[in-house]
């Protein structure tokens, strides 16, 4: 699509989240409580760690 990043990387995932994240104005805990799951998660999921399942914009920590 337009305008849509190529991810192929966790790494690359995890910038991309975290521009996301940023450009919303959001903090990791309160991007986490929007995802209903921790700021561990965001945290590792923004560095590329860690496994994340995403569906429907819902975030879970495998």
């Amino acid at each position: 699509m337009p305008g849509e990043r190529d991810v192929l990387t966790p790494e690359a995932l995890g910038l991309a989240l975290r521009d996301a994240r940023r450009a919303a104005g959001l903090s990791q805990s309160e991007a986490a409580e929007r995802a209903q799951t921790t700021r561990a998660t965001i945290s590792a999921a923004e560095r590329g760690q860690g496994g994340l399942l995403v569906a429907a914009g819902h975030a879970t920590p495998l």
